[in-house]
């Protein structure tokens, strides 16, 4: 898939229930390039932090988000009860940040790992770039700064604009 070999990131995007339990295990804290994000953050509505956090990995260095583990002053802490995939799925999730991140986003893995039959943690991986600067849905821009997503200056939606390649 395209898209996969397109991604180079910092840290290596978990794949399997046994990655996301290493990282709680071995206690990999949040950083530049990893977020961790209870399950209930990804929700239908209100999909604005989910396009903010999004924007803000593509407009830094790229990233990972990981939905369904909790966390605790950005330590993992454990995994949480999985988001409901009745409800959320792939397809909606990368339907979302495709449409409403402009512009379009180049390089975004979805990886869904299974909980139970019905529940999953969400890995969203995003890589830096090539196209940005990047707006979230709520017409900002954002960049990862101090393990958070924090709104550009406008010096700073200029020099990701002069170093994104058409």
């Amino acid at each position: 898939d395209a898209a996969r070999r397109n991604v180079t990131m910092k840290i290596e995007i978990p794949k399997s229930l046994d990655e996301v339990k290493a990282l709680v295990a071995r206690k990999i804290s949040e950083s530049l390039y990893l977020d961790y994000k209870r399950s209930e953050a990804l929700k239908k509505g209100d999909t604005t932090e989910l396009t903010k956090d999004v924007s803000a990995f593509a407009n830094s260095d790229g990233g990972c988000l990981v939905y369904g583990v909790i966390e605790e002053d950005q330590i993992p802490a454990g995994l949480d009860s999985g988001v409901d995939m009745s409800v959320i799925g792939r397809e909606w999730l990368e339907n979302i940040l495709l449409a409403r991140i402009q512009p379009r986003l180049d390089g975004l893995v979805i990886n869904v790992i299974p909980l139970t039959a019905t529940h999953a943690i969400f890995c969203v991986a995003v890589a830096k770039t090539l196209r940005g600067p990047h707006q979230a849905e709520d017409k900002n821009y954002y960049k990862r700064f101090k393990l958070k997503s924090e709104p550009m200056e406008d010096y700073e939606i200029g020099d990701v604009d002069r170093k994104s390649v058409v």
